[in-house]
């Protein structure tokens, strides 16, 4: 049996909340998020559980798990529904308390990533960044209102969001004058680009950071001239007439930015070009926001319609909760949480009128929790039935559950074949999978109300050893 694939390192770069540095989790970790010092990755503030949150990885995919924390984890603006591992792609936000950060796994699939250049961050003699004032936003004339309703539906109607960048930078183009559109998010020091529109050359240095740094505080930003532009010196050399840089948001977070400008010199730009561009983003942010909401309702289904699945495998491998196998009766109980566990229990005949029965339990919950469970289940059972032994059956299976078992995973199990019509009729076996074991047992007597602790033991496995 091959080892399932471990998801690729995953960084988790800040972007909003006080002072952080990123947080790098290698593959193969399963980290404890919290405000606990015991935490793997500590955020002391309040507003952050002493257990807050934990990163796993399933099938080579990142899930965080909210572990009913008071306030919650966020995906892209989302609360996600807890103790339910939850998906984290490429550029995903994952906010915890205050804090917001970006995902990244690498270079995204279909994008453009730029450096940003330090040097454009300095502004030449003449050059100043503003952040709009209210008043003049409030300026959108009548014309250009009819042509953002119109562009309004073309963006709540894509359904990705490079088409829905796409449209955000031609809109921004025919609506206010400007020659060249761009649409990004950063992360980190990095642009990733998802559109643009008119004649940007990449090679060449297309941003101001001056720029971005201001819409970065949530404003529409400005750039403009005082004086004739020394072409020698910073951002001039770049030959920018006058720029816009606008915050595109996932409710209280900066996701990406809509930036235009012109260095031709011979553009008309409109007045109310930067009230133009904040009523755009607004729209683009909730069109968004519906589309993060989307995907994650679908994630949610496919996990809940796997739960569902998961759950008929699980009451498939289960006996009925009363009956008698070969003469011995019994009686289960179990109570199912809110998704599927991993529990063990099966109870049949084994020939010669033995019984083989076990209990046990695989560490986790949820799909993967179930299907250990299934393919520990199938693996003990046919092992139990062809060797007769708990001792036998344990140490058949071990080395073939092993590989399934990365990350300090577990499973533990009580085995035990019954033979009614031999003296000591039960020959019993607790074995233990890499760590844990099932403790405090109750052994009630026939025929008698007292009853007491059984002797437990400890078992691990690989290889398995038993003791009876």
């Amino acid at each position: 049996m091959s080892t399932p694939p471990h998801a690729p390192p995953i960084r988790f770069l800040p972007v909003q909340g006080p002072p952080v540095a990123a947080i790098d989790v290698p593959s193969g970790t399963s980290p404890l998020i919290g405000r606990s010092v015991a935490c793997d990755v500590q955020l002391p503030d309040a507003s952050v559980s002493r257990r807050h949150a934990t990163l796993t990885s399933e099938g080579g995919i990142w899930h965080v798990t909210d572990l009913h924390s008071r306030a919650g984890v966020l995906i892209n603006g989302q609360a996600i529904a807890p103790d339910t591992p939850t998906p984290v792609h490429d550029l995903d936000l994952v906010s915890v308390g205050p804090w917001t950060f970006r995902a990244q796994l690498g270079t995204s699939v279909g994008t453009t990533r730029m450096t940003l250049d330090g040097s454009s961050g300095f502004l030449a003699a003449g050059e100043r960044v503003d952040a709009i004032p209210e008043r003049e936003l409030r300026s959108l004339a009548r014309r250009r209102l009819d042509l953002l309703i119109d562009y309004a539906a073309n963006i709540y109607a894509a359904t990705l969001e490079e088409p829905l960048a796409a449209v955000l930078a031609q809109a921004a183009r025919e609506g206010t004058g400007f020659p060249r559109a761009a649409v990004f998010r950063m992360v980190g020091d990095e642009i990733e680009l998802l559109s643009m529109s008119g004649d940007f050359v990449l090679s060449e240095q297309p941003f101001s950071r001056s720029l971005i740094e201001a819409a970065a505080d949530g404003q529409v930003a400005r750039l403009s001239h005082d004086a004739p532009i020394d072409h020698g010196e910073s951002i001039a050399r770049l030959g920018i007439e006058a720029a816009i840089c606008a915050p595109i948001a996932l409710g209280e977070t900066i996701d990406a930015f809509l930036y235009l400008d012109d260095r031709r010199h011979d553009a008309h730009v409109e007045p109310d070009a930067a009230a133009f561009c904040q009523a755009l983003c607004r729209i683009g942010g909730l069109a968004l926001a519906n589309q993060r909401r989307a995907a994650l309702e679908r994630i949610n289904s496919e996990i809940m319609r796997d739960v569902a699945a998961a759950a008929e495998a699980r009451r498939l491998l289960m006996p009925a909760g009363e009956g008698v196998a070969q003469g011995v009766r019994y009686s289960v109980r179990m109570k199912p949480g809110r998704f599927v566990a991993g529990d063990l229990f099966n109870i049949f005949p084994l020939g010669d009128g033995r019984v083989g029965v076990y209990l046990g339990d695989v560490a986790g919950k949820g799909v993967g929790a179930a299907m250990l469970m299934a393919t520990t289940q199938t693996m003990l059972n046919a092992a139990l039935r062809s060797t007769g032994s708990p001792a036998a059956a344990l140490q058949e299976i071990g080395p073939e559950l092993s590989p399934l078992l990365p990350g300090g995973r577990f499973i533990s199990l009580w085995v035990a074949v019954i033979d009614p019509g031999a003296r000591g009729a039960v020959r019993r076996c607790r074995a233990r999978a890499l760590a844990g074991a099932h403790r405090g047992r109750v052994c009630a007597r026939p025929r008698s109300a007292r009853s007491g602790a059984c002797r437990s033991g400890s078992i691990r496995t690989p290889p398995t050893t038993t003791r009876r």
